[in-house]
């Protein structure tokens, strides 16, 4: 009778330190979510950030090259596979290459 009390006991023990443990390994845990989530949490906020400043981008590019297709100054019409630029205007109004044409207005 005596020996069965204290394997009881010893079982108790040992169920009530399993419980320790898990209740331990449970606050890790938690801990561990918490600190995931907050971490989750910046980087969403950190990417609507930069979603945000490149659709600014797109939007002043594509701003800047409707200011320089609509500029009087010269007009490009080209063939997209191979594009010259001339680096100096031409005396003439309109000249035609074998890849390019400009358009210079005044």
């Amino acid at each position: 009778m005596e020996r069965e009390v204290d394997r009881s006991k010893h079982t108790s023990q040992q169920t009530v330190e399993r419980n320790e443990q898990i209740l331990k390994e449970l606050e890790a845990s938690r801990t561990q979510l918490s600190t995931g989530n907050q971490q989750m949490e910046h980087l969403k906020r950190e990417l609507g950030e930069l979603l945000a400043w490149r659709a600014q981008q797109d939007e002043n590019v594509n701003r800047k090259d409707c200011e320089v297709m609509d500029c009087p100054i010269f007009r490009i019409v080209f063939n997209p596979n191979k594009v010259r630029i001339p680096q100096t205007p031409p005396t003439h109004p309109e000249i035609l290459t074998n890849d390019t044409t400009c358009i210079f207005t005044k």
